[in-house]
């Protein structure tokens, strides 16, 4: 697996797993949906914790610009650098 998680985008995810977490814990504990937010909080930490996100792959997004996140190390950032050049044309 590719990484396409970002660390800005990892510490977000991992936030808003907690805010999921502590929502369905204490103020829908006695409803049904406090599974379904504890399900989107724990994918939330597992796609932090392994850097990949399946739907990133699905529609060819990445968040991370550094040189652990691409295979071919300049390649992610060239394409960034590249595509800002165009816009101030």
């Amino acid at each position: 697996m590719k990484k396409n998680v970002g660390k800005t985008d990892k510490i977000i995810r991992m936030l808003l797993a907690f805010v999921l977490f502590y929502l369905a814990h204490s103020v829908v504990s006695e409803s049904p949906w406090n599974y379904v937010l504890y399900a989107f909080g724990a994918i939330l930490i597992f796609t932090a914790v392994l850097g990949y996100c399946g739907l990133y792959t699905l529609l060819s997004i990445k968040t991370c610009c550094k040189k652990e996140c691409c295979e071919n190390k300049d390649d992610c950032c060239e394409k960034k650098v590249e595509s800002s050049e165009e816009k101030d044309k």
